[in-house]
């Protein structure tokens, strides 16, 4: 009996072991495991890098000494996330924007809570939440923040994209200004709840559709929303679902940007929306094809440079 007895509290024991082990190897990072470049950016410029995260979805802007990191991509990316905004000098971040709970947006979270310093993520109220896998991404990052809190010493502020009264916020990112325009609460499809922004410097602007669909589109247009902007994010990946014509004719971009995976099982970008972009001569930028992308600005889309990093 007592034999017994002690079988089970070593297995469970040994259970407890198992399951510490693998909350240290999944949501516990140091910056050590990466070598933080001295790359200086240029107070006068906003940057916007698309990250290469395959068929999935990362967005890094850098204005100055500010940076905000719209999604994460996929589970697996995490890493090489943490590792090119090291690359680039960036080891903290102002903001972390969590479009929506998708494996392919926001997989990744979990690293760059616990490897970069995260003054405040901003996301979906989980009041919101009413998919399975949702609540598994929410809770995902959640525990990061969690853990980052206590091993890091640091406290990672949790933010919604509405104020107190219901509407829509602005912040600033150095000099550039960020605007929430969308961020459906009560449907259905998890890609309409994703939170859509507007980011403005001086006379520039870029639109970031996350996997935004057709009835965010026609939402915005209705709403008669300023959604007029220089650079154009497609909306999910390019898919048939989003980018509508009276959408696309409304925004005008002379730039646009679609994050989707080499040779991937969706067909995206699909062969319509790069038709509609052709007729209207957008210059078409996409990580399956150019890698990662980055665009620097003075605030003119005239003196706008596109660079191509190729892929890896």
């Amino acid at each position: 009996m007592r034999k017994s007895r002690r079988r089970k509290k070593i297995l469970i024991l040994i259970l407890l072991i198992f399951i510490a082990l693998l909350v240290l190897v999944r949501y516990v990072s140091f910056p050590q495991e990466f070598c933080l470049s001295d790359v200086k950016h240029d107070d006068s410029e906003l940057e916007i890098h698309m990250i290469d995260v395959g068929q999935a979805e990362c967005i890094l802007l850098i204005q100055g000494k500010h940076s905000m990191l719209i999604d994460t991509g996929e589970m697996f990316c995490g890493k090489d996330i943490t590792e090119y905004l090291y690359s680039v000098g960036i080891d903290s971040l102002d903001e972390l924007l969590l479009t929506h709970f998708h494996k392919d947006h926001m997989g990744g979270a979990h690293k760059i809570i616990s490897s970069i310093y995260v003054k405040q993520i901003m996301c979906m109220k989980p009041k919101y939440i009413n998919t399975c896998q949702e609540w598994l991404w929410y809770t995902d990052m959640e525990v990061s923040r969690v853990i980052s809190d206590v091993f890091h010493a640091t406290i990672i502020k949790q933010e919604s994209p509405y104020e107190e009264a219901g509407v829509l916020k602005t912040f600033k990112l150095g000099d550039a200004e960020v605007e929430i325009l969308s961020q459906e609460v009560d449907c259905k499809n998890v890609n309409d709840k994703c939170i859509v922004t507007k980011v403005s410097y001086k006379d520039f602007s870029v639109l970031f559709m996350a996997d935004s669909e057709s009835e965010v589109e026609d939402n915005l247009l209705e709403a008669n929303i300023d959604i007029s902007s220089d650079v154009l994010k497609v909306g999910h990946h390019g898919s048939k679902t989003s980018t509508g014509k009276d959408f696309l004719e409304a925004v005008n971009p002379t730039i646009a940007l679609i994050s989707c995976g080499e040779d991937n099982e969706y067909g995206h970008p699909n062969s319509f929306v790069m038709k509609k972009l052709e007729n209207q001569e957008i210059d078409v930028y996409r990580t399956d094809t150019d890698g990662t992308i980055v665009l620097k600005t003075n605030g003119s889309i005239e003196e706008t440079e596109v660079i191509k990093l190729g892929k890896n």
